[in-house]
């Protein structure tokens, strides 16, 4: 079912609690019971994606972050 942008299923009288709305769920490969409504459902979310979409991501090595603002580009002479 598709709802009008901006009209969650509560506010278009489809639904009284949305817990009862069954198109709300998550759709990682291989987590099921993984549900959007659970209290630490996001940091979970975004852990298992980023494993999913970089097995190594854990592990990458970056670059020290630069201090003092944004770099200014040089004027062209």
């Amino acid at each position: 079912m598709l709802l009008p942008r901006g009209k969650p299923p509560i506010r278009a009288n489809l639904t009284t609690k949305p817990e009862y709305w069954k198109y709300t769920g998550c759709v990682l490969p291989g987590y099921p019971k993984l549900h959007p409504l659970e209290k630490d459902y996001w940091p979970k979310f975004w852990r298992i994606h980023g494993k999913l979409r970089h097995p190594e991501a854990g592990h990458l090595i970056r670059p020290p972050m630069q201090s003092g603002g944004p770099a200014v580009p040089k004027p062209l002479l």
